[in-house]
């Protein structure tokens, strides 16, 4: 993630990594502009997977075990994204 920051500070990403077992999701927000909050970001998608997480308004990292609705959630990520971008 950090490559990719540096090679564009103007994006803003949500990356995930979750074991072959699917027993939990790990998940890194970066805001890449004002406009959007990767603290805040990253609190509305793991709300719907009872995870945790915390950060700055620039970057925020958390986890949470239950992954069986991780598609939705990821779906749900964009479209803030999206909202907050227009």
């Amino acid at each position: 993630m950090d490559a990719f920051e540096k090679a564009r500070p103007d994006v803003a990403t949500l990356f995930y990594t979750m074991p072959a077992d699917g027993s939990k999701v790990s998940l890194v927000a970066s805001s890449g502009t004002a406009k959007i909050d990767a603290k805040e970001w990253l609190q509305q998608v793991l709300q719907p997977l009872g995870g945790k997480g915390g950060g700055k308004p620039t970057k925020a990292q958390g986890s949470a075990g239950d992954t069986s609705k991780l598609g939705d959630v990821l779906d749900l990520a964009t479209k803030f994204a999206q909202s907050k971008l227009q």
